[in-house]
């Protein structure tokens, strides 16, 4: 569960760069065609830094409920950049693709991680 963890730390640095300490661009907002709103740029970090809290304990402790969890957060930040990308059409394509697939993967790797540790 090392990238999990590593990926749950990126995202709460992402977080904190969100926050601009210090402002340095993430992913994340890069994926938006307006990213220049503080407002939303602060609750995207938020979101990043909820998610990112609960990969890390995955990451560091496991468990059932809590690798469910972890999950379940890449689950939801795939659905969540894709609804956005057709519905909302504020983001750029390519990049909401390429965030959505690697939570994909990083969601099934956590199940079968789950599965094949019989927990």
């Amino acid at each position: 569960m090392n990238i999990v963890l590593i990926n749950g730390l990126y995202d709460i640095c992402c977080s904190f760069w969100m926050l601009g300490f210090p402002n340095v661009p993430s992913l994340h907002s890069n994926m938006f065609i307006n990213n220049k709103d503080p407002a939303v740029r602060r609750l995207l970090a938020y979101w990043l830094m909820t998610y990112g809290m609960v990969r890390v304990a995955a990451g560091l402790q496991g468990g059932f409920i809590i690798n469910i969890a972890a999950a379940l957060t890449y689950f939801i930040e795939a659905f969540c950049f894709e609804y956005e990308n057709m519905v909302g059409k504020t983001t750029i394509p390519s990049k909401v693709r390429f965030v959505s697939v690697f939570s994909l993967i990083l969601g099934i790797y956590v199940v079968m991680y789950i599965k094949i540790n019989n927990f």
